[in-house]
């Protein structure tokens, strides 16, 4: 009877092994497709840059996170329009346009950081706190945080609270 327990257990095995469901089927990765949507983005990224919008003045990929230093059009820009192109330039140094790269935002004037692309999504610091030093202390003492997020992650809103209790 154990016997004949072990025997189905291994011709279903084997059975799986040969015939894989149709759900874990490989997909097919166009390469050409990828490449092409990769030169668009180099293509726009081209068009915002220091030679045109100014959206980017430089870019420093010695260290992970890249620094992205942006310029004045960056600056001007709204909202939407700074979020979208951070997602396309971290899609371009992916090098895929489902994958995203860290990115730490500087600007090019001051070489201050000014915010950031990861995990937790687009965040630029306030500009009334990289005004004034003073901002930035009033900040920390009153607990506010510096970040103005449009995407806030539970992680980011727990870590916030441990900075906020640690000082207590």
């Amino acid at each position: 009877m154990r016997m004949l327990g072990k025997l189905q257990v291994v011709l279903l095995l084997l059975a799986s092994a040969l015939f894989p469901p149709p759900f874990l089927a490989a997909q097919t990765v166009n390469f050409k497709e990828i490449e092409a949507r990769v030169f668009e983005y180099r293509k726009w990224l081209d068009t915002v840059g220091s030679n045109g919008s100014r959206y980017w003045v430089k870019l420093d990929s010695s260290k992970r996170p890249h620094r992205l230093y942006v310029g004045d059009g960056f600056m001007q820009a709204n909202e939407t329009d700074k979020e979208e192109f951070v997602e396309i330039f971290s899609r371009f140094l992916a090098g895929h346009p489902e994958k995203n790269m860290l990115i730490d935002i500087f600007d090019a004037k001051t070489g201050k950081a000014i915010g950031e692309y990861g995990f937790g999504g687009f965040k630029l610091l306030s500009f009334s706190l990289l005004r004034s030093p003073r901002g930035a202390k009033r900040a920390l003492k009153t607990g506010t945080s510096p970040l103005l997020c449009r995407q806030t992650s539970w992680t980011s809103v727990v870590f916030h609270a441990i900075g906020i209790l640690s000082r207590v």
